[in-house]
This record gives structure tokens, sequence and C-alpha cells, in this order.
């Protein structure tokens, strides 16, 4: 038998088999061939991925090539003819501007023409005769209303001159280990000590004097602390202000301390005022017992406690010093920190130490363009407790919160950065340990309080923080026996102030803002 053969093809004339095969080819190669996805010939991209045409290859080195971008939003990126690239809102892509007078690879868009200076648009440009840019300046709080220039940072307290001279200055870099004294401007690590650039202001009525550090640009990283080593005639430590023509950034521990808490030295920045320092203690002998009310916390911008009486008025009442008043400006202009606690009236056996526990310092940071406090950085301004008394009977008052101001064009927080100025606790007892002040938003509660058979004592006040208030010492009853010591007040809360170019500044998550904040308006000039 004879095998079939399919109808369709067994009967097909060699010529008509070659026309399939040559119609064929040209379907096999189109199947096999895909477009370039980042190839832009046509003048798009369609990848989200790869927004932008790099048309001569300049950005990336091959052209007609999609790009991916992650830029600086506004930053200038390149000339294209008189056309200049800059960074997109987001950073993620390139847009194109059509120049008036041409581009410049150096600066952008050529504002000024031959022998001109201009302001426009946030940029400040100088061209010589030629008609090339010389000069050129970004403008961050904008252009002066009738001179072709940037409109200058004004700072707090008077301290313009000072920036001024900052273009020129050198660079301030702190690392880990680092003191600066405000007494008299010098920087200590180990055993080398450099003296700053810097100035010493005195204060204004119902502020501090103030030691001006004067910088390019600020760099701080580590635990860097600052102190006041020589006191002023009132026996307190100048505040510390630092002014920066570039960026001030902060990746560490700026940390305000006393510079010997036993010979009870003040931070750097607090004040002794009537009304906001912390009223007197009492102390008297009833029955050859010998007996002490407890001292007013210090003021700031929130009240310190008031310090607990001994006896209830049968058969002696010893009232305790009223806390510190409310003092002080939310702008921290005249700067300054806050009020200590109380001391005692001594009984007349010593001369009156006019307090104990050291008010939070001060601290001012000014910079012409950005202030960056990096995550889980601390600026710690708090508050102090009293000093450990030793074996003496003591209870005295916490100091109030210090001063932060803040202020730029754009100040940023990262992600737990923290400002703290607590109000610090006060101690209940002969012999007691100084509780460190919090640096968190809750208040500093005080030591526990160890009575015996020959000492009863009450409890002292917590110090203020964001989320509880300054509170008073514990009264205690008076009977025959042995000594009796009430407790002293919880220091107050301290200030807060950041002022930006539009009153706002910007934050990343579970930062902490520890003290009465406001913002404002960066002063300008």
């Amino acid at each position: 038998m004879r095998p079939k053969h399919h109808p369709m093809t067994h009967h097909l004339r060699p010529r008509f088999r070659a026309r399939i095969a040559a119609f064929a080819l040209p379907a096999l190669l189109i199947a096999c061939t895909k477009p370039n996805p980042l190839d832009c010939t046509d003048g798009t991209c369609t990848d989200s991925a790869f927004p932008f045409c790099d048309v001569d290859g300049a950005l990336a080195g091959t052209p007609q090539t999609c790009i991916a971008v992650a830029c600086t939003a506004g930053e200038f990126k390149a000339c294209r003819g008189d056309a200049e690239l800059t960074c997109n809102t987001t950073g993620t892509d390139y847009e194109l501007t059509q120049c008036a007078h041409g581009c410049d690879p150096g600066v952008g868009c050529r504002l000024c023409e031959a022998n001109q200076s201009v302001c426009t648009d946030g940029q400040a440009q100088t061209c010589d005769a030629a008609g090339q840019v010389v000069a050129a300046q970004a403008c961050p709080l904008g252009c002066f209303e009738d001179q072709p220039r940037c409109r200058d940072v004004d700072p707090s307290n008077g301290l313009a001159m000072y920036l001024d001279m900052a273009a020129t200055a050198p660079d301030l870099i702190l690392s880990d280990g680092d003191f600066i004294l405000t007494g008299n401007g010098t920087l200590v690590h180990g055993q080398t000590k450099t003296t700053l650039l810097s100035f010493y202001l005195f204060g204004e009525v119902g502020g501090s004097d103030i030691r001006v550090v004067i910088a390019n640009h600020v760099q701080i990283s580590g635990h860097v602390r600052v102190a006041p080593e020589k006191l002023n005639v009132h026996g307190l430590g100048p505040a510390l202000a630092i002014v920066a023509n570039d960026q001030i950034t902060i990746d560490g521990y700026l940390d305000f301390v006393a510079n010997n808490l036993e010979t009870i030295f003040p931070t750097a920045g607090g004040i002794l005022l009537d009304g906001c320092t912390g009223g007197q203690a009492r102390i008297t002998n009833v029955f050859s017992s010998p007996i002490q009310s407890g001292s007013g916390g210090g003021g700031h911008a929130t009240k310190g406690g008031d310090g607990g009486t001994v006896g209830q008025g049968d058969p002696v009442l010893i009232a305790g010093g009223m806390g510190g008043a409310p003092t002080g400006n939310e702008t921290l202009v005249p700067l300054r920190g806050g009020c200590p606690g109380g001391a005692d009236d001594a009984n007349g056996s010593f001369p009156v130490k006019p307090y104990i526990a050291a008010g939070g310092g001060a601290l001012q940071l000014s910079s012409r363009t950005a202030i960056k406090i990096y995550s889980n950085s601390i600026l710690n301004l708090n508050g102090l407790p009293p000093p450990t008394p030793g074996g003496s009977n003591t209870c005295y008052g916490g100091g109030a919160g210090g001063g932060i101001l803040l202020e730029a064009p754009a100040v940023s927080l990262g992600d737990s950065a923290r400002l703290v100025v607590n109000g610090g606790a006060a101690c209940n007892q002969a012999g007691g340990i100084a509780i460190p002040t919090s640096l968190t938003t809750q208040p500093t509660t005080n030591n526990d309080c160890r009575s015996n058979s020959t000492l009863s004592c009450s409890q002292g006040g917590n110090g203020a923080a964001l989320d509880g208030p300054a509170t008073s010492g514990g009264d205690i009853p008076f009977s025959s026996g042995p000594s009796y010591i009430a407790g002293g007040g919880g220091g107050g809360l301290g200030f807060i102030r950041i002022n930006t170019a539009t009153g706002s500044y910007t934050k990343e998550s579970n930062t902490i803002e520890s003290g009465v904040l406001t913002t404002g308006t960066i002063g300008t000039r």
C-alpha cells in the first residue's frame, strides 16, 4: 500500500514553497528582537526608575540613555546649551529651564549682564566686564528688597557683628572628650588647650553673660561638655553662643555640666535673680534637736516646687522656702538659663549661700544656612539636683531647666534626637545621692527617704519635665526626739526656641523636646 500524503503539502509546487519561506524569515526576526528599555533616541523614558534622558551622555557617559536620578532638590547639575538642568522638588528627576542670558557651567542660568550685580529668584550673582559670572550665592532667606544681595541672618541677642566675622573664621570641629570652657573661651582635649576665636559679652538685665564663639563650619560629634570654669562677679558662668557661616551639625551628646558639684559651680548660663531663685530653707534647734525646712526649687519657664515645712503649728512651725516664680522670655532674648534652687538661712552660724542646686545653662546656635541634629543626638541643658550633702542635715530644692535657642534658615531633628531642659529633683535626706536629671519627657523623681532613730525626713519634690510639673517637698510633723528635715521643692522647666525662615522645622519620629517649646521666624537684615 502506498503511504498517504497530506493534501495541502504533497501537491505544492517547488516555486510556491520558496515563497512561503521568504515570507516566514522577517516574522522570525521580529519575534526575536526587543527594543532597549533604556534607549531614549525618541526623546522619551518610560521606566519610572530611569526617568531622565541623558541626550549627550554628559551625565552617565552614554548618549541617548535613560538614567536613574538621586539629587538634592533645587541643585544645579549641568548646562544643556542655553538651558540648565536642576533637581526637581522630590530629588528624583532633573528639570530643564531655558536661561535668558545663557547657562554658565559653574552656576547655571546667568542672571547678570556685563558689569552687573543682581539678585533674583533666590540667587545673587555678579558678572565681570565680559559678562562671565565671578560671584554667585544662593539666598535661603530671599533677596533684599532694594539691593542686589541676599537677605542675611540677623542673630538674636545682638550677635550680627560676630556672624559677619564667621565667613573668614576657622572651622570648629568638636569630638568626644572635648570641653568648652565659657569663662575664658578655651577648648580642652586631654592635656591640650586651644584658644577659640571668641568674645565675652556682659549680659543685659535679666540675662546671662555670653561667651560668643565664631566659626565657619561647626561639627560636633561624640560627648562634648560645656562648663564655666571661671565665674563672673555673681558667681555664675556665662552662656555659650556659637555663630556659624555654614552649617552646624551635631551627631553626639552636647552636655552642659557643673564644673565641680562639690564646690557648687553652676552650669554655663544659669542665672540668679530675686523671685526665680528658690526660697531659702530655715534651720533652727528645738529641744536640742536640729530641724530644717525645705528650700524651694528654682523657676524658669515654669514655677519651682515649694519647700516643705516642719511642724504644723503645734508646737512649732518652720515654713519652707517658696518655689522660684516663672521668669524669662520664651524667645530667649535676653539669653539665659534656669534659676537655682534655694539654700538656707544658716541659722547665723556661717555666711548664707545664695543657692545650692545650679539652674540649667543657656545655649544659642545661629547659622547662615542650616542646623542639623542627627539621630539619637542630645542637647542636655537640664537643671541640676543639689550636690551630695555628705553627712550634713540638708534637703535643698532642685535647679530649673535652662534654655536652648536654635536659629537658621532650616533646622532639622533626626530620629530620636533629644532637646531637654528639665528641672532637677530635690535632695531629701542627709547623705543622699543626687539623682541625674531625666533625659526624657518624664519628671525626675526624688530620692527615697531613709529615716532612722536619729533622723526623720519627708520626701523631696520632683523636677519638672514635659509630662509633669515640679512638685513641692513634703511637710513633716514635729515632736521631741530626732532631727527633722522637710523635703525641698523640685526645679521648674526651661525654654526651647527654634527660629527658621518659615517659622517651622522638620523632625523625624520619636524626637523629644522636653521644655516649653515655641517657634518663630529668624531675624533678617
